[in-house]
């Protein structure tokens, strides 16, 4: 019971707080770079929580992300 709440909660934590980070970078001159990397973040929380989350997708945004970072 303890486990699954914690994978149920956790996710939902992150989805809120990512959810969150996307409705404040639309001040930000690049935010469409911002929105559309906090808004997978959140849709993949969101998936993580229904238990729908396919494991690979994190792992394909975190590559995409640190590709751009460099």
């Amino acid at each position: 019971m303890a486990k699954s709440l914690l994978f149920r909660g956790v996710p939902l934590v992150g989805c809120v707080f990512f959810s969150y980070c996307t409705a404040v970078q639309f001040n930000d001159p690049d935010r469409w770079i911002w929105v559309s990397i906090y808004g997978i973040a959140g849709t993949l929380c969101l998936l993580a929580t229904l238990g729908k989350l396919w494991w690979p997708l994190p792992w394909t945004l975190g590559l995409v992300c640190l590709g751009g970072a460099v």
